[in-house]
């Protein structure tokens, strides 16, 4: 693990790819299934309020479906930078003089099991918050998880970066100088 090139590129899949199918394959058949109860709901007269409900659905599930979207993305990391690719595109990057802050934390996956996140930020205020915008998030759900923190760890020394972990769910976050 000692010998990683930080000048190379790595790209990192998720293990999970399914998540990445279903959220699409969710988004897919939200719309439709909206679409349809919208056209049917003007043609029954429904009222402002059944309108409202389908739609608050829609927003709902579309919502999560984005998010389950966004957290399978690939991470490629480079001596630039971090980037997220979307079926080969690159949709978000963020390079390294512009990280201040990587954190650390456990978030519990909803049956019970937890789950080490990580979120890459380039403004404080924006890594506390719910947003694409400021950070790059990951799980540690991905293939050569070791490889790609050990990375992080050397671009995180050499760009003097902060580092906080938070190991419970409910706890403080403590300043480390590594991952």
């Amino acid at each position: 693990m000692g010998n990683i090139d930080i000048n190379c590129e790595y790209r990192y899949a998720f293990k999970s790819t399914w998540r990445l199918r279903i959220a699409i394959l969710c988004n897919i058949i939200m719309v439709f299934v909206s679409v349809a109860f919208l056209i049917r709901a003007i043609n029954q007269n429904i009222e402002v309020f059944g309108l409202m409900l389908i739609f608050g659905i829609f927003l709902l599930f579309c919502f999560g479906a984005v998010f389950l979207t966004y957290g399978g993305l690939d991470l490629v990391v480079t001596n630039d930078g971090l980037s997220k690719l979307f079926f080969g595109k690159k949709i978000q990057s963020i390079k390294w003089q512009d990280i201040v802050l990587v954190r650390r934390f456990v978030v519990s996956d909803g049956i019970g099991k937890l789950i080490k996140k990580y979120n890459i930020c380039t403004n404080c205020e924006k890594c506390n918050r719910i947003g694409f915008s400021g950070k790059v998030v990951f799980l540690e759900d991905i293939q050569d998880s070791e490889i790609l923190i050990n990375l992080i760890n050397k671009n995180v020394e050499k760009y003097k970066i902060k580092v906080e972990i938070c190991d419970s769910v409910l706890g403080q976050f403590i300043t480390s100088d590594h991952l």
